[in-house]
């Protein structure tokens, strides 16, 4: 059939302009592109990634929103004596230009073969806050399904003075403060073992031929081939050759710096540690026995190989001098990272993979693995949910100290990963008990005066029932029951405790004043036939005794009035 010639015309014409029109690919990266993003080359470390094939155009604009945010982040990293830092980024906008360009050779076959796209991070910077409120906290960022790592700003200007954390104030503060503790009569019973025992002094340094067995890649240090006695000597042998890889790492503050726990303020998002609660108010001042706050010493060139924190708790981390590169890999992304999970772990805690050196070859999923960054200045807190892997990179000497938690929002993965390793035993402890109760959360909603930073006898406060007002789902709890025959008495806790009796056992008085007060019955019974006053005896709880004792002579007292009344209204 023959085509009129106006439309030959344009037949022809459409033709020639897609034979003179240069190949596109909307997918490849220009070598110009790859360079700027390759720190070997002195390009910036890019703040973002594209996934590499099929990146979403607008891909470029996050990118340079995120490299303006973490810049600060890639200048200091490349200053700080990281090797192989690849961690460039690809981005599609920038392959349609590299895709229009030839070879200088001008074959044609090169022009429709796209440059190699190196691998690399999938780099997200961790979102900055100041001061924002507990309430907001706990709406936007704590839930489980929200939560994401958290850096806030100056979190503890009311208290922090960088002045008090340079190693020169610790060492004339706490140096001699011994490495090992002389009243620890198992560590002190065998000195030759202590000296290289992680449970007598917390001296480490990282192996990194040991990532798979040991958390971390953290060893201890042997005391004696050091010859190092007190927190003096280790500081003053980090300044050395012989023990710039040394770590004091995670140690007890109260034991190894006193005085420094009194400069030390919780931040007001993380006032409660489900774990510490606690019915006996003789522990209250026995902080000595605790491990937290934690102090953590160490060089610049020293960190953290990745890990996760164990028994699914969240943590926050302050930093108090130096600066650290902190990088965060979400539970979602540990099969890129080569985990080591034993037979009996719910979740890996041990990676074989470095995400601030990543070596692709031999981990090549880590390619577009998403990876939060931060650089954390004196005063900054971050905080990195449950289950969350990270990695630390000293930048510059650095203190710091943190401290594990279970929130509210954090108590169901808890429960779950301490069901899985201790078995069903775990639900007859009195902790679970205590942690399935109506009396929980006592931490949600937050009172309004709670938006002040907690000083350390305060936070210990917190955890004993003995000393807590009435919390809000204690009262939900009572309004709930109220719509039920007989009420709080026809309640029953999953292992057969009564309302009133539950309170009892755990000491928590203004609870078990508040369901008398709103007719909780003294003489109903548990399922071993005991009454509340018999539990309060047994356990010693005498204020406990002392409430029900009064409520008991109220209520006889008002049974007698009331029996008078009806009397003398039957008698006239």
């Amino acid at each position: 059939m023959m085509i009129s010639s106006p439309f030959r015309f344009i037949a022809i014409s459409a033709a020639v302009l897609l034979l003179l029109s240069p190949p596109r690919s909307g997918h490849a990266v220009s070598a110009a592109a790859v360079e700027e993003c390759d720190p070997s080359k002195g390009g910036k470390v890019c703040a973002n990634a594209s996934a590499g094939a099929g990146a979403d155009a607008n891909s470029e604009t996050t990118a340079s929103s995120s490299e303006q945010q973490q810049q600060e982040s890639s200048d200091t990293i490349h200053t700080s004596g990281t090797k192989n830092m690849d961690t460039s980024v690809s981005s599609s906008d920038e392959g349609d230009e590299g895709g229009s360009t030839s070879s200088s050779s001008g074959d044609t076959t090169h022009q429709n073969q796209e440059p190699e796209r190196k691998p690399s991070l999938f780099l997200r910077p961790i979102r900055r806050l100041t001061n924002i409120s507990v309430q907001e906290f706990n709406d936007e960022y704590s839930p489980p399904e929200k939560a994401v790592p958290i850096v806030f700003e100056n979190a503890m200007n009311d208290v922090y003075d960088p002045k008090d954390w340079t190693k020169e104030a610790i060492i004339e503060e706490c140096g001699h403060i011994p490495l090992i503790d002389p009243n620890d009569e198992d560590c002190m019973d065998d000195l030759e073992e202590a000296v290289v025992d992680d449970d007598c002094h917390s001296v480490r340094f990282v192996n990194t031929s040991m990532l798979s067995e040991e958390w971390a890649g953290l060893m201890n240090a042997n005391l004696t081939e050091l010859n190092i006695t007190t927190l003096g000597d280790m500081m003053r042998l980090q300044d050395t050759p012989a023990g710039s890889h040394l770590y004091l790492h995670d140690a007890p503050m109260a034991y190894y710096c006193p005085p420094a726990v009194e400069r030390i303020r919780v931040p007001k998002y993380f006032h409660t540690d489900y774990r510490n609660l606690e019915n006996d108010p003789d522990l209250i001042d026995e902080m000595e026995v605790g491990h937290f706050p934690d102090i953590f010493i160490s060089n610049k060139g020293t960190g953290s190989p990745l890990h996760a924190d164990a028994h699914m708790t969240r943590f926050y981390f302050q930093l108090l001098s130096g600066k650290k590169l902190w990088r965060v890999l979400p539970p979602s992304e540990y099969w890129r990272a080569g985990p080591s999970i034993d037979e009996d772990d719910y979740y890996p805690t041990k990676f074989g993979a470095d995400i601030i050196n990543p070596d692709f070859e031999e981990f090549p999923d880590l390619d577009g693995a998403l990876v939060y960054e931060a650089v954390l200045n004196p005063g900054d807190v971050i905080f990195v949910p449950e289950g969350w892997g990270h990695q630390i990179y000293n930048l510059e000497d650095s203190m710091a100290t943190s401290m594990n938690f279970v929130d509210w929002h954090a108590l169901p993965a808890f429960l779950r990963h301490k069901l899985y390793e201790k078995g069903p035993a775990f639900e007859l402890s009195y902790i679970y008990r205590l942690m399935t109760s109506y009396l929980l959360p006592v931490d949600i909603p937050v009172a309004p005066d709670q938006e002040e930073n907690i000083d350390i006898q305060d936070w210990l406060d917190n955890h004993h029932f003995s000393t807590l007002d009435v919390p809000a789902s204690v009262t939900k709890f009572v309004e709930f029951r109220g719509q039920y025959r007989n009420g709080l008495d026809s309640y029953r806790s999953t292992d057969g405790f009564p309302a009133l009796h539950v309170a009892t056992m755990a000491n928590y008085v203004a609870v078990v004043a508040y369901l008398l007060e709103n007719g909780a019955s003294l003489l109903e019974k548990d399922y071993k036939g005991r009454t509340a006053m018999d539990l309060a005896e047994k356990l010693q709880h005498y204020e406990i005794v002392d409430e029900i004792e009064w409520h008991r002579r109220k209520r006889g007292s008002q049974s007698f009035r009331n029996y008078v009344d009806w009397y003398v209204e039957a008698l006239f």
